[in-house]
């Protein structure tokens, strides 16, 4: 190997040395402890703050009012004068439009199925999960979730179970 190329490669191991050195004390060097500094908000972040507080808590007021004026749990019902086939367990998982479901516990229970009124624009949808639960039972959660959107009628003289939609859709 002749000098000028050991000299060339000399140089340059000795300047990949000095950075290679140089990283690795960096290495060693201790963190600083950097405590963060706290940011104060600024006024248009507060202000939205407490209007959305005053939101949340005037939207609990209404609630309350409502719940006074229709509460959640209606008085006990009487199921001692309810035909048998209407009382059989049934269990059933369901999200969807209302009639779909009523028609099919109308079946289930040897019952006519009808719709009165105007069907509204958007399907009114409805949620059921009952584990052996009376098919009267869920046809009464089922007229519970309608709210004033429609009504559901049992007629067990003439063996019918009826959806009543509302004359107006009051959701709008």
């Amino acid at each position: 190997m002749s000098s000028s190329h050991q000299n060339r490669l000399f140089g340059i191991v000795r300047a990949m040395a000095v950075p290679a050195a140089l990283i690795a004390l960096a290495a060693c060097q201790q963190q600083q402890n950097i405590t963060p500094v706290a940011a104060e908000p600024d006024i248009v972040t507060v202000k939205l703050a407490q209007a959305a507080d005053k939101a949340s808590q005037a939207l609990d007021s209404i609630a309350g009012i409502e719940q006074m004026r229709s509460p959640a749990t209606p008085p006990a019902e009487d199921y001692s004068n309810v035909p048998p086939n209407l009382m059989q367990p049934v269990s059933l998982r369901w999200s969807g439009p209302i009639e779909s479901v009523t028609r099919a516990l109308a079946e289930r229970a040897g019952l006519k199925f009808r719709v009165k009124g105007a069907e509204p624009s958007v399907p009114l949808v409805v949620n059921v999960d009952a584990y052996q639960q009376p098919i009267m039972h869920i046809l009464r959660d089922v007229g519970l979730q309608a709210g004033r959107r429609a009504n559901l009628a049992i007629d067990s003289a003439a063996g019918v179970i009826e959806v009543r939609y509302a004359a107006v859709d009051r959701m709008q």
